[in-house]
């Protein structure tokens, strides 16, 4: 299986689990990438997962004759990153009874809400408005 981040990036993973958790007050989508810890540090995966090169992710699962691909957008909000077992990776580290523990890398990506987007959008107009009126 294989994730295209924003930035042309392709890189190979062992599963993807989404769910929803509470973020900053928000119930959100969460989308949990887990990966190898021997072909993926933490330190690669926070160098690769940013807010930028996870406005759009596509999924690609060929592992079968029946290819599938999904394309999710704005992930944006990393809400954690590490190596641990891959029952609790899965669960975002919560959860008291372990079946596998398999050492996996992981990241969790939360979708950003349609409301903070466009304060943002807004954010970024104003500033260009304002560098405008600087120059001239």
């Amino acid at each position: 299986m294989t994730v295209t981040l924003s930035n042309g990036e392709r890189l190979n993973f062992l599963g993807v689990h989404g769910g929803p958790i509470t973020y900053q007050g928000v119930i959100r989508d969460c989308l949990t990438f887990l990966f190898d810890p021997e072909e993926m540090s933490v330190e690669q995966l926070l160098e690769k997962f940013t807010a930028e090169n996870c406005k759009a992710v596509r999924l690609l699962d060929e592992t079968d004759e029946n290819a599938r691909e999904a394309v999710h957008e704005n992930y944006t909000i990393r809400t954690g990153a590490g190596v641990g077992m891959r029952d609790l990776a899965r669960r975002g580290g919560y959860g008291s009874s372990v079946t596998d523990e398999q050492q996996t890398a992981y990241v969790s990506m939360a979708q950003s809400a349609l409301a903070e987007r466009m304060l943002l959008s807004q954010q970024e107009a104003v500033e260009a408005l304002i560098v405008s009126a600087l120059e001239q």
